[in-house]
């Protein structure tokens, strides 16, 4: 490859890259519930001292944003729902009660309203509700696929998938929200422009990094393939952050508890 066609595959990384940066999904929990900055986001405010409390778990798949990606399709947003259910039952101040469906919920972009919330509490009958909010956003940009050896590189497409999953712990009478985290996750497609499969391509890169890869088994199902990867990453994140949250509130409260109790 001419050194002119390296320089112009360079700089369009370069500026795909940076746009990559700037479209992590923006925050999407505050349009569902109200949202107090002065809270650091990984965080526990309070929590009662009978534990572990019984909640409703409510997974919202937003897409109001005008940058949103296309989400995950409904199986595997299903497999999603109950692999954070079981992962979310072990080691936490709280246990799944049951799982709601989000039906009819709507986001508000003057300020989160719980209402909506408290209604299905009491349908339910839940006085807690763990409310999870995940969004995407996708960037696809050209790319040069490297074929291996001497080869010379065949142009193609790299699309960059961004999960965000968001969480919070809302006492429904009063509205408070008791614990909230949140957890990212990023990966990369690279395929040809063509629907070809080689040894190479498509391809997904868990990111950060690039050590780790997942092969998409078709080419026109492999940007559903790179959702999927984005979320769970995405979904574990969140679990981490919730379990080291939950460890160091614990850890402060045996540490102010008196001698002996």
């Amino acid at each position: 490859m001419h050194g002119s066609s390296k320089s112009a595959l360079l700089l369009i990384g370069a500026f795909a890259f940076s746009a990559c940066a700037s479209t992590v999904p923006p925050s999407r929990i505050g349009d569902y519930l109200t949202h107090d900055s002065k809270v650091p986001t990984n965080s526990i405010v309070t929590m009662p001292d009978q534990r572990p409390v019984q909640a409703g778990l409510l997974v919202i798949a937003d897409k109001a944003d005008p940058g949103s990606g296309p989400g995950l399709p409904d199986e595997a947003l299903a497999r999603f729902h109950d692999e954070l259910r079981q992962e979310l039952g072990h080691g936490l101040p709280f246990a799944i009660k049951q799982v709601i469906q989000a039906e009819g919920m709507t986001p508000n972009r003057a300020g989160g309203d719980l209402t909506q919330f408290r209604e299905l509490g009491r349908k339910h009958d839940v006085e807690y509700l763990v409310l999870v909010v995940v969004s995407s956003t996708e960037v696809e940009y050209p790319c040069n696929l490297d074929l291996g050896g001497a080869t010379q590189g065949t142009p193609g497409l790299q699309r960059d998938s961004w999960a965000l999953a968001e969480f919070a712990l809302v006492d429904l009478k009063t509205g408070q929200t008791m614990m909230q985290a949140q957890g990212q996750g990023w990966a990369t497609l690279l395929r040809t422009y063509g629907p070809l499969m080689s040894s190479r391509y498509p391809v997904v890169y868990v990111r950060p990094g690039s050590q780790r890869v997942v092969w998409p088994p078709t080419w026109e199902g492999s940007p559903n393939t790179l959702r999927v990867v984005s979320f769970d990453l995405a979904g574990k994140d969140l679990v981490y952050r919730l379990n080291r949250v939950w460890l160091e509130y614990w850890e402060g409260e045996a540490a102010a508890r008196p001698a002996g109790k």
